[in-house]
């Protein structure tokens, strides 16, 4: 288990690396919801819950590495499922 993992959001979508998602994947997916949005270096491991506030994750040590924007003309949707969905649905 890696003691990282990148987090990333919009005002309206969020997402994480994990063991089965890297983090072009993570940003494809971000991409594709249409909206700007930031990734995060974070400090921990994946499976540690921790507070987010104001789009950002509340872990000591976490770094901006990336602010992205969005061609909005080219951006697809994805059904929107919670991290917690996906992880159950997946077990």
């Amino acid at each position: 288990m890696k003691d990282f993992h990148f987090f990333a959001s919009s005002a309206f979508d969020w997402g994480i690396t994990n063991d089965k998602r890297d983090l072009a994947e993570l940003i494809r997916i971000m991409t594709g919801f249409g909206h700007d949005f930031n990734v995060w270096l974070v400090p921990c491991s994946h499976e540690v819950q921790y507070e987010i506030n104001w789009f950002a994750p509340q872990v000591e040590g976490s770094v901006v590495v990336g602010e992205f924007t969005v061609n909005k003309k080219g951006a697809k949707k994805h059904p929107r499922q919670s991290r917690w969905e996906k992880e159950l649905a997946a077990e």
